[in-house]
């Protein structure tokens, strides 16, 4: 089916994918085919709703605090720990 849009909204403006998208491409222009070759996740659908709720959360209030949320969520399904959090975020404060 559809992969869920507001879910790749959530994914491609997470700092995950901002770490990745550095790492993968090393790129200031975002081109579609480095769009296309980033990974789209088969998350339940419990997931993939929250996921939507936050992105309308922030659309409706303009709150970027819950972009720590969707932070939240993202690094819990992709299974990273606490180091890897560390290190990614610092990674990312630093460019």
């Amino acid at each position: 089916g559809d992969y869920p849009i507001k879910v790749i909204v959530a994914l491609f403006n997470s700092t995950l994918y901002q770490y990745l998208f550095k790492c993968m491409f090393n790129s200031v222009k975002v081109l579609r085919d480095h769009l296309e070759n980033l990974p789209l996740p088969t998350w339940k659908r419990e997931t993939l709703l929250r996921l939507e709720g936050l992105v309308d959360e922030i659309i409706k209030t303009k709150d970027s605090n819950i972009r720590e949320q969707i932070d939240s969520v993202i690094y819990r399904e992709f299974d990273l720990d606490k180091d890897q959090i560390s290190y990614i975020k610092k990674f990312m404060k630093g460019k």
